[in-house]
């Protein structure tokens, strides 16, 4: 199970559980918040996805004087890019704090001018958000504040040039972004629906913030824009915590052990 059902739709999580239930013989969720989602399923176990926890910590270009917020996923709402742009605008005063957002739209530019493309914008299926945010951005004056960068194909090289991941999804549970980043060193401001801190806990391997509140999220970065040495502490915190968390030999010993158990 890799997403997080969420628990609003009350029959598609009792016919998820009991599809579960009756065709497998464990569940195996990626992380705790996965798990409580389908807390019904009787059986069930949590296998964090490895991750290369053997690569050297990155050397991060020092930039003084500036502290660089990075946005790394994709340009939906549910995954809290427009609670970042509202930060942003709330942080546009000040110029030490610098955001770069990296990511597309779910679909190729052309579809959003298509015949279908526009019927799915009107009916509310989706948007185009990419061109959104760039008026946005434009409008609000935060051009030399927040850059919209498309899509990356090498992180390594974003986060070196990278103080804080910031992750403010609406939805349950944290992405892959963060656990890259805490495995270089840098801490992740995340949101979190329901507080589950079994990867980033509040305080020490990163901060967490209520889901759906610009006003905290620009609160938290601007505490850790003000205190290099927490970023600091965090982000070897989160270091240590992940590479033990996520270290692909502890993950395969772990589902070696889902199978005998099922068997």
């Amino acid at each position: 199970a890799r997403s997080a059902q969420e628990r609003d739709v009350l029959w598609a999580s009792y016919l998820a559980e009991e599809f579960i239930g009756r065709h497998a013989d464990v569940m195996v969720s990626i992380d705790a918040s996965v798990q409580r989602s389908l807390s019904g399923v009787r059986r069930s176990s949590v296998v964090y996805n490895p991750l290369p926890t053997s690569l050297p910590e990155i050397r991060r270009s020092p930039n003084p004087g500036r502290t660089r917020v990075t946005y790394i996923t994709g340009l939906m709402s549910q995954k809290g890019v427009d609670d970042l742009v509202e930060c942003a605008l709330l942080l546009r005063k000040r110029r030490d704090i610098v955001f770069t957002v990296y990511g597309a739209n779910p679909r190729p530019r052309e579809f959003y001018g298509s015949l279908a493309g526009r019927a799915c914008s009107a009916l509310g299926l989706t948007r185009d958000a990419e061109s959104d945010l760039r008026a946005r951005v434009a409008a609000s004056g935060m051009k030399d504040t927040l850059h919209l960068a498309g899509e990356v194909s090498a992180e390594s090289d974003v986060f070196a040039k990278t103080d804080v991941l910031v992750f403010p999804s609406r939805m349950n549970g944290v992405g892959r972004s963060v656990f890259e980043a805490g495995i270089h060193g840098i801490p992740s401001v995340v949101s979190l629906r329901n507080r589950i801190e079994d990867i980033v806990e509040d305080g020490r391997t990163g901060l967490i913030v209520p889901e759906r509140n610009p006003s905290a999220l620009a609160s938290a970065i601007a505490r850790l824009a003000d205190d290099p040495e927490e970023r600091e502490r965090l982000g070897a915190a989160a270091r240590a915590q992940f590479a033990y968390q996520f270290d692909p030999g502890r993950v395969a010993r772990q589902m070696l052990d889902v199978y005998r158990a099922a068997l």
